[in-house]
């Protein structure tokens, strides 16, 4: 939902300040799951926090889990 660019800027600057930009190791599964206990579900529901934009975002819980499992995905650590 937020344009490459910005996720691009928002790297460099948290790379500046060597500020993790990725996951060492994370179990993908095992993450979705705690989703599950998080204080924004509600009924079995997950209320995810989307960002539009810089300092925008959206509500949403109609977030398949395959979208989630990819979006954590792409924070792992590539393989070297």
């Amino acid at each position: 939902m937020i344009e490459l660019g910005v996720i691009q800027r928002q790297q460099a600057i948290l790379q500046q300040f060597n500020l993790p930009v990725y996951f060492e190791k994370v179990d993908v599964n095992s993450l979705i799951y705690a989703t599950r206990s998080d204080k924004k579900t509600r009924e079995g529901s997950i209320n995810w926090v989307l960002l539009t934009g810089i300092g925008t975002s959206t509500i949403q819980s109609d977030v398949p889990a395959s979208l989630v499992a990819e979006a954590i995905e792409e924070t792992i650590r590539p393989s070297s």
